[in-house]
Order: C-alpha cells, then structure tokens, then sequence
C-alpha cells in the first residue's frame, strides 16, 4: 500500500548515507541509555572482519565492558573468577562456544539490550546467512 504512494527516487539517500546514521543512532542511544549498546559495522575493506565469529566476539567484549562483574559471575564457570577484564575473559570465551556464551550473556542481563549492525550487505553470502541466523 505504501509502496505504491512512493514517488521515485523517494528515501534512496537513505542506502548512501546508512552507515552516517547507524553512527548517529549509537551516540544518541549511549548519551541517552545506560543500557549496553553493542554495535558492529561491517567494512568491505576488511574482509576477514566481516564474519559471524569476529560480530559475536566484538558484541561480547563490548557487554562484558558495560557490565563485567555481574554477567560474569552468572555466566561463566566460578573457577575463572579471580581478576578479571575484558580482553582476559573475551580470550577465554573465544577457547569456547562464543555463540552460547553470548546468548547467556544476554540472557543473565534483566534489561533491554541494543545491537546495532551496519553493513551486513558487505558481507559475503555465507556470513550473511550465519549472523542472520
């Protein structure tokens, strides 16, 4: 219906300029949240980054940053612990099954939690279809 009301060329900015307002929906959801606000942005230039793994880890180092102690300590085995940060237990977990861990991560977390993702077109089709999934 509102398809057909469209005139042409209406919102095409929008795909060139994408990118521009991820950006600007995370600084205005960090100044106005203090609810974790995980972002990834997908880069054609680094293909190697583009994949389900290095999203899933950067969204755990990022929650873990916003919340360490308390997730942790839910999630993770109480021998592991003792001093702890982020870049030491994003190591760990990246030994396990980071997908599982993430969703417990999330999962332990009582309140809204913000993921935003930009560039998954400048994926390859496989990684698409796995961080879809």
């Amino acid at each position: 219906m509102a398809n057909s009301r469209r005139h042409p060329g209406t919102g095409e900015w929008l795909f060139d300029r994408k990118t521009v307002m991820a950006s600007a929906m995370r600084d205005g959801l960090k100044q106005r949240r203090a609810n974790p606000i995980l972002y990834f942005f997908c880069d054609y230039r680094n293909m190697s980054k583009n994949t389900v793994h290095m999203l899933l880890r950067s969204f755990t180092s990022q929650f873990l940053a916003h919340n360490l102690r308390r997730s942790a300590t839910k999630v993770f085995a109480p021998s592991y612990l003792g001093p702890m940060d982020v870049c030491k237990l994003t190591n760990f977990i990246l030994i396990s099954n980071i997908e599982t861990h993430f969703k417990e991560l999330l999962q332990s977390y009582s309140e809204s939690t913000y993921m935003i993702l930009d560039g998954l077109d400048e994926c390859d089709g496989e990684q698409q279809s796995s961080i879809q999934a």
